[in-house]
């Protein structure tokens, strides 16, 4: 890929994901971020969402690995 193709998937990237935090703040009826030019910051509901979405991912993430460690069960099994 060259620099300009990584730079136009950079660029649709971060132009989904602003698409997608905008409709997440009008589904919530909150602003998560203060915009402003070349500075964006969480608002106090903004931090709040991401402590809590940081513990849940984390979370999945213990459980997962967790999952992944638990041996695959051996043998046959009969269905009557």
């Amino acid at each position: 890929m060259t620099a300009l193709e990584n730079i136009r998937v950079a660029l649709q990237t971060f132009e989904g994901h602003s698409f997608q935090i905008r409709g997440l703040e009008d589904a919530l009826g909150v602003s998560l971020f203060v915009r402003k030019p070349r500075q964006l910051a969480l608002t106090p509901q903004g931090r709040e969402l991401q402590e809590v979405l940081g513990s849940a991912f984390d979370n999945i993430s213990t459980t997962i690995e967790r999952l992944k460690s638990v041996p695959e069960p051996r043998g046959v099994v009969s269905v009557r």
